[in-house]
């Protein structure tokens, strides 16, 4: 009840489409609140953001230079950004290459010692259990991975 009561000074209300509505209900109850704390927060989140970019906003106007230089250094900011979370990407995809190359290393010789060549007159019946033999191979691998 004292959260109620510390939004009880000012109150405003707003329209939406039937679409809007909808989409902030969605985000709302993703994130276990209602759509009025919703929309507070994100006015607040707004807000603040305005604020901060406030001096760059008032820049644009009167000096295009410091504005370009502020861009500049958002593009910078985000490039490295960028960066950073594509090498992350690339580090744990490699990982992951490595890991699957192991597996195949490991089932190779696995396969190779254990299944001697066969000879000519057992082919035939070798044919017929293939299927079923890479079924199960494919599910011993498949436990061992996940």
């Amino acid at each position: 009840m004292e959260r109620k009561q510390q939004f009880r000074t000012k109150s405003i209300g707003i329209r939406v489409s039937e679409d809007e509505w909808t989409l902030f209900d969605i985000v709302a109850r993703s994130q276990g609140i209602t759509v009025s704390e919703f929309l507070r927060q994100s006015g607040i989140h707004y807000a603040e953001m305005s604020a901060e970019n406030k001096d760059f906003l008032d820049s644009i106007g009167q000096n295009s230079e410091a504005a370009q230089n502020t861009v500049h250094e958002f593009l910078t900011d985000l490039k490295e950004v960028i960066f950073q979370s594509l090498k992350h990407t690339h580090d744990d995809l490699s990982v992951q290459v490595k890991r699957v190359e192991k597996l195949i290393d490991v089932f190779l010789y696995a396969y190779l010692f254990h299944q001697p060549e066969v000879k000519e007159v057992l082919k035939e019946n070798a044919m017929k259990s293939a299927i079923r033999r890479k079924e199960k191979v494919l599910s011993m691998i498949e436990d061992e991975v996940l």
